[in-house]
């Protein structure tokens, strides 16, 4: 089968070093594979000219394969009717991909604070593979680590690990005293209210898919400091990524040969 990859950031450059036999242009490929996420605007691919509708379209005519990420429902529905891989929903891509995630994440919060982890206290919202891996690599820097989350079980896991556990009808009561937030849920959780309860000096590192976790305008209007970080694997190791992403496609390719 013939790939085209599409996308110009460098896990997809890598990407192509890997797919030596790849050719550039969608006409004749059977399977197109996209940056991730595939569309930043929900209009057109990230990085390319090319329209999403027009992807689509092309897409359905041709019979085309489609291996992407980092897909909303409004970008499911319009996906709908063509073949495809949602690449992020693949289990052993998810965790391999916390792995970069989480080294990036703490490199973002180290750049962007004027004190040390050290003694710091960091609230983690969400306990899933991010949210899990983070503590552990947190815990290395004697960090104060609080973790939210919902389920007991989770509750209960937190606390056998030796972090501070947080029900989210608790969260209110803690914010003010965090000095950095990492959230990984992907709705408001952060509203109005709850950014208005943050240090002036704490910053929030989301770490979620769109729409994100956090209301952005108003964090805006109060000053508030809040880096929404998107596409990590692919920016502070896109090398491993890509090859996170090769053996994926692999397996792909051959379930679509047989």
């Amino acid at each position: 089968m013939k790939i085209c990859i599409l996308g110009r950031d460098r896990r997809n450059l890598y990407l192509k070093e890997l797919y030596k036999d790849r050719i550039d242009n969608i006409i004749n490929a059977d399977v197109i594979i996209t940056p991730v996420p595939i569309s930043k605007d929900g209009e057109h691919i990230t990085d390319e000219i090319i329209t999403l509708e027009n992807l689509v379209e092309f897409a359905r005519i041709k019979n085309k394969i489609i291996i992407t990420g980092g897909l909303n429902s409004k970008i499911k529905e319009k996906l709908s009717g063509i073949k495809y891989y949602d690449i992020m929903s693949f289990d052993e891509i998810a965790t391999y991909n916390a792995i970069p995630t989480v080294e990036g994440a703490i490199k973002v919060a180290i750049e962007n604070t004027e004190y040390t982890l050290h003694n710091s206290n960091i609230c983690i919202l969400g306990f899933g593979r991010i949210g899990k891996l983070l503590a552990k690599y947190l815990e290395s820097f004697g960090t104060n680590i609080f973790c939210e989350a919902r389920k007991e079980n989770d509750i209960a896991l937190i606390n056998a690990m030796g972090y501070n556990s947080i029900r989210l009808d608790e969260l209110d009561h803690y914010l003010s005293k965090m000095n950095i937030i990492f959230n990984t849920i992907p709705y408001k959780i952060l509203d109005q209210k709850r950014l208005e309860l943050l240090s002036q000096n704490a910053i929030v590192i989301d770490l979620a898919s769109a729409p994100g976790g956090v209301d952005f305008d108003f964090a805006k209007k109060i000053n508030r400091k809040v880096l929404w970080e998107l596409g990590l694997p692919a920016r502070v190791a896109p090398r491993s990524a890509a090859m996170y992403f090769k053996e994926a496609i692999d397996k792909i390719m051959i379930e679509n040969e047989r």
